[in-house]
């Protein structure tokens, strides 16, 4: 194998290497959102199922919360983009995070797929460039 040869699948592997990273930290963010909205599923629903003038905490920080009175666990007020909310029944607000679960979980599968085909042409590389070593030593 000629010097440019190695260099050009050196590059080809480090150009892999790179994107590889960039998809692996994507998807981790895709499976945070996925754990966020099941967060938020679950709050939604054991706030629908909390009984009226009940006290309850309400996080404004991480860690910092304020108490309330629930005086209504039927609809929510969901924000629609440019300053504007809309108000919601539970079950179509629950709806909505599943809609939206399920595009993450589709665009994770579509991203994982896409890194176990980079693993598969960084593996073709390194054996490529394992072969080509041994047989140069051989010679």
């Amino acid at each position: 194998m000629s010097e440019t040869h190695w260099q050009e699948k050196y590059m080809q592997f480090q150009r892999l290497q790179q994107q590889l990273e960039k998809i692996s930290e994507h998807v981790e963010l895709l499976h945070q959102q996925e754990a966020e909205l099941d967060i938020s599923q679950n709050a939604i629903e054991e706030l629908s199922k909390t009984p009226l003038h009940n006290e309850v905490l309400v996080p404004i920080a991480n860690g910092i919360f304020f108490k309330a009175e629930v005086k209504e666990n039927s609809t929510l007020i969901v924000h629609v983009g440019s300053d504007t909310t809309v108000e919601h029944t539970v079950e179509d607000v629950l709806e909505l995070l599943e809609k939206q679960q399920k595009e993450i979980k589709s665009r994770t599968a579509e991203a994982e797929a896409i890194v176990g085909q980079m693993q598969d042409q960084m593996s073709l590389i390194y054996k490529e460039i394992a072969e080509a070593e041994g047989s140069e030593r051989d010679a």
